[in-house]
């Protein structure tokens, strides 16, 4: 018998672990990206606490797309990555007093005329959200750790084709939830018993979530299913920060599951190849189950062989690159099972422009600019310091526009460092048109896979002045 165990959906599958090694992200769990379906995660638990001494920023700019110039009230939410609120942020508009976040991280401003930047600042990353028109922005701390919190789930399984598994069986399972960083995978303790560990999260001291069991049919010699023979779902589970599982007592599956065909082709830029592919079962707005890799994948093609089960769609995502020029990832969800012919469409990345690679003397007046993406969406500008000055903070800009200028932030102590090396690039972000769009959000990524796309070419450098 073997248990396909998986991890966390990598933000850098829809663009945040690009963003976050860019922000200097501590988060450094392997993800489940198609070509590396992990096994468990770490289950350090930690604290939990946050840094309250963050700051934001909302500079109000006068519109110049026909702005009348009247006044909006912003209230919004600062959130962490996992929407999680951050409290006592200060956020300022101009020269107005700061207001402090309160208890459940959102903050009300009057008289700010659209577009307008948000941005804030914590534990020297430097976000900011540009051409907001909107009143009710969801400004999120992208990749932040704020502690991580940890609970293992144990139980055992029976139903399906029955336990012990016969010959060429396996099962998956899963515990998910909307608030989870980073999802738990399982494995296997005995004839019928599960242990799922790897499941994080951060601030909340508990969250809810489901247990998800799918039990499967593979040939002798592949990994592929066949054919379905159970699954449940055992919904409403709470997970505590403790180094003692939560018992969930046995776990029924409910057989009978029919089999249809999933059939997509891929298309890409002429020098680039696909490095791996996933096909995932969605459940709740959660990713609730991977399936298996394609035994025998097709270059340009996918055809899998997906359960039929009440509530449940389908989702597929391709990562590609060209070597050592780009890499790119293209999502498709809300698939029914039967879907045929997928279009799954790699897009070439933007390709930063000025300042060119190599440049030096660069000032906090630098404009930065980059080609366009052959796909509607927004760009993450991301620039990382090597660290050479005490204190040098990283940026991450998510804009609309093909060019940004660096925000400044002095108001909250953060200055533009000096003979500092910092390397930057633009990822293009299909899938959220606006940048009001994307601040709609209270959780980024999302924990399913939807209609996204990223695409990152190589990042190059530059040198501030003395």
């Amino acid at each position: 018998m073997r248990l396909h165990s998986f991890g966390k959906m990598s933000l850098l599958l829809i663009g945040l672990a690009t963003l976050g090694a860019a922000c200097g992200s501590s988060d450094d769990s392997s993800g489940d990206q198609p070509g590396n379906d992990a096994g468990g995660g770490s289950t350090d638990s930690g604290s939990g606490s946050h840094d309250d001494g963050g700051s934001v920023i909302t500079d109000a700019g006068v519109g110049t797309d026909g702005s009348t110039g009247a006044t909006i009230t912003v209230a919004g939410r600062v959130l962490s990555n996992q929407g999680q609120p951050l409290v006592g942020l200060p956020v300022v508009i101009g020269s107005s007093t700061p207001t402090l976040t309160d208890a459940t991280g959102h903050f009300s401003i009057a008289g700010v005329t659209a577009p307008y930047t948000a941005t804030f600042v914590s534990a020297q990353k430097v976000y900011s959200f540009e051409g907001l028109t909107r009143t009710d922005p969801n400004l999120l701390a992208l990749v932040d750790t704020y502690g991580i919190l940890s609970q293992d789930v144990t139980g055992t399984l029976s139903g399906g084709a029955g336990y012990p598994e016969g010959a060429n069986m396996t099962t998956n399972v899963a515990f998910r939830s909307s608030a989870s960083g980073q999802a738990g995978s399982g494995s296997m303790t005995g004839t019928s018993a599960f242990d799922i560990t790897g499941t994080q999260w951060s601030i909340a001291p508990s969250i809810s979530g489901n247990v998800y069991a799918l039990q499967y049919t593979h040939g002798a010699a592949a990994t592929e299913p066949v054919s379905y023979e159970g699954f449940a779902k055992l919904a409403g589970i709470t997970l505590t920060n403790s180094a003692t599982a939560n018992a969930v007592g046995n776990i029924a599956l409910t057989g009978g599951i029919s089999t249809s065909n999933l059939t997509a082709t891929i298309t890409m830029p002429a020098t680039y190849s696909v490095l791996g592919r996933l096909v995932a079962m969605n459940m709740d707005g959660l990713k609730a189950i991977n399936l298996p890799a394609e035994d025998s994948p097709a270059a340009s093609t996918i055809s899998y062989t997906t359960p039929v089960i009440s509530g449940a769609t389908m989702s597929i995502m391709v990562s590609a690159e060209a070597p050592g020029v780009s890499v790119a990832y293209t999502s498709k969800g809300g698939l029914a099972a039967n879907a045929s012919n997928v279009p799954i469409v790699i897009h070439a990345p933007p390709v930063p422009g000025a300042p060119v690679a190599g440049a030096s003397g660069i000032t906090s007046s630098v404009s930065l600019s980059w080609t366009a993406y052959d796909t509607p969406g927004v760009y993450f500008v991301t620039l990382t310091s090597e660290g050479l000055s005490a204190g040098s903070p990283s940026y991450c800009i998510v804009t609309a526009d093909r060019s940004t200028k660096l925000p400044d932030v002095s108001a909250v102590g953060i200055q533009f460092p000096k003979s500092e090396m910092y390397h930057w690039t633009a990822d293009g972000v299909g899938g959220k048109a606006t940048v009001d769009d994307f601040t709609a959000s209270e959780i980024y990524p999302p924990q399913e896979f939807t209609d996204l796309s990223l695409s990152r070419a190589s990042a190059i450098t530059f040198t501030t002045a003395p």
